[in-house]
């Protein structure tokens, strides 16, 4: 009688394949939120971090001219982004990751400028403008004065006033603010500055669960919920407008 050796090859069961299946899939639905957040929190970083290279820009401009930031406003004209060029490393710093909406600046009486005057930028620095004196007596400070600057040592509060902030997209042309100027109209504050740029939807002009970062001018950044000027303004950096 011949012994004959039978060979018992072992496999999956579809039951058992499908089982491992829906166990891949489980842990991938558990693992994307958490990199999408990470992803978010990664481009957040990126924001805060070029805003902070935008503040010392500022700060390296005001060095080298005697104590002023860059003038709210120039006959040329010339916008902050071009006077602070020779500061920053690139372009690139000027756009937030998350900013999704970012154009060429088309206005028109920056058509004959220079070109950084109307570069690309997700942000727009302090305009400073309930600092200059109302010569006229009206309700629009006087601050169209060529080459008029903010002096950096009339900051007292330096901790808590920002230098800049992310704009918002409001004109539907594409345009976008060079400043953030306090008194002008309803306050740029409200109009103007982006209400959710992070972790969440930017809703243009609609509360959301999200954040903006801004620059302050010691140095620092902060991410803010919308409102970031309630019950403070910190876009003025005088008493009575704050």
């Amino acid at each position: 009688m011949t012994n004959r050796r039978q060979t018992v090859v072992s496999g999956f069961t579809l039951i058992e394949l499908l089982v491992v299946i829906s166990i891949i899939a489980l842990l991938v639905g558990l693992l994307l939120p958490a990199l999408g957040a990470a992803r978010a929190t990664a481009r957040n970083i990126q924001c805060a971090t070029q805003l902070r290279t935008m503040g010392l820009a500022t700060h390296m401009y005001a060095d080298d001219e005697k104590d002023f930031f860059p003038p709210r406003y120039t006959s040329t004209p010339v916008r902050w982004p071009s006077l602070l060029e020779r500061y920053y490393s690139a372009d690139d710093v000027l756009l937030c990751p998350d900013d999704k909406d970012v154009q060429i600046d088309t206005s028109t009486e920056l058509v004959a400028a220079d070109d950084q005057s109307r570069v690309e930028r997700s942000y727009f620095i302090n305009g400073f403008n309930d600092y200059y004196p109302d010569v006229d007596n009206d309700t629009v400070p006087d601050f169209n004065i060529d080459g008029l600057a903010m002096p950096r040592r009339a900051i007292v509060k330096t901790t808590d006033t920002f230098l800049f902030g992310e704009v918002r997209d409001d004109n539907g042309d594409g345009n976008r603010h060079f400043y953030c100027d306090v008194l002008e109209g309803v306050g740029n504050p409200l109009a103007e500055v982006a209400h959710v740029r992070h972790f969440g939807p930017d809703s243009a002009g609609d509360s959301g669960t999200g954040s903006a970062n801004y620059a302050l001018v010691d140095g620092s950044t902060k991410s803010i919920r919308f409102p970031a000027f309630v019950p403070i303004n910190q876009w003025a950096v005088t008493d009575a407008y704050r």
